[in-house]
């Protein structure tokens, strides 16, 4: 299709039902896997019979061999984007209240944002995306764990030039890690023209991690609402990120916060390349 997407339709196990869902772009992924049949298709089957089986949010689990398709280890580390392992995914969600609707601005393939929908049914989530690649694993592991097509909670953008406000009672965050020699150039540029900013793409520890967070909570939360995100260890430690810790990033934004840095539970301290610590928050103006 000259659009760029495709048609996937999934035969589930047992149910004699053709599932379909529309799989995002492809385009700028020489590697990206194309999952394309009209009933059941032997690339699909391991996938199939490894997560029959499992409920809920392993689905998104095993679609980090997926997402290994999508970017080499190269990628992964100079865009930041590490699949948080679905009980992590969980342990995050319990950390706040949630409210009644929730964020993810950087929401990859959504597992965090299922882990709110699975332990509060009721909660109303929100998603940004920038990889319409991401987005169509999260669309397929979405449809083979809950079998709903109905991807519009995420909108494809990014954070740094969004224009359109959200309004979210929390944040459920694992924004990108990556430092200043790893951003594109355009993000370099929109920092470097920014007061806020301009200052920091100088620093040898800059890392784009720190502007999601206080750009999330200024742009997307309401006052009152609570936050929290997994952040390298080098930003709860860097003199030269005082300025988040002190809160002073939020107030030159308008905003007033209070925040503090846990260390997740020992078994999860495998979950991405780097020792990484959780802020937890609440906007407080």
């Amino acid at each position: 299709m000259s659009d760029g997407r495709h048609l996937v339709q999934l035969l589930a196990p047992g149910s004699g039902l053709h599932r379909k869902f529309w799989a995002g772009s492809i385009a700028g992924y020489a590697r990206h896997l194309i999952v394309a049949v009209e009933t059941r298709h032997p690339a699909v089957d391991p996938l199939l019979e490894a997560t029959a089986n499992m409920p809920g949010l392993k689905m998104y689990d095993e679609m980090s061999k997926l997402q290994a398709l999508l970017m080499s280890e190269d990628e992964m580390v100079s865009f930041g984007r590490y699949m948080s392992p679905s009980a992590l995914a969980f342990w995050l969600t319990e950390q706040v209240d949630l409210g009644a609707s929730v964020g993810d601005t950087a929401a990859g393939i959504g597992i965090l944002l299922a882990a709110v929908r699975a332990s509060a049914p009721g909660v109303r989530v929100f998603g940004v995306e920038m990889s319409e690649d991401l987005m169509g694993v999260g669309r397929l592991a979405q449809l083979l764990s809950t079998s709903s097509s109905d991807y519009s909670w995420c909108r494809k953008a990014d954070l740094l030039t969004l224009r359109d406000n959200l309004a979210v009672d929390s944040l459920v965050m694992s924004p990108p890690w990556v430092l200043r020699d790893n951003l594109r150039k355009c993000v370099l540029q929109w920092l470097a023209a920014d007061s806020v900013y301009s200052s920091y793409t100088n620093l040898a520890l800059f890392d784009i991690c720190v502007p999601y967070v206080v750009e999330s909570v200024a742009r997307t939360l309401r006052v009152g609402g609570a936050f929290v995100a997994t952040l390298p260890l080098r930003v709860s430690t860097a003199p030269e990120w005082t300025g988040f810790r002190s809160g002073g990033l939020f107030r030159a934004r308008g905003v007033d916060v209070e925040m503090h840095f846990q260390s997740a539970p020992q078994e999860f301290q495998g979950a991405y390349p780097t020792q990484f610590v959780v802020a937890v928050g609440r906007r407080l103006a």
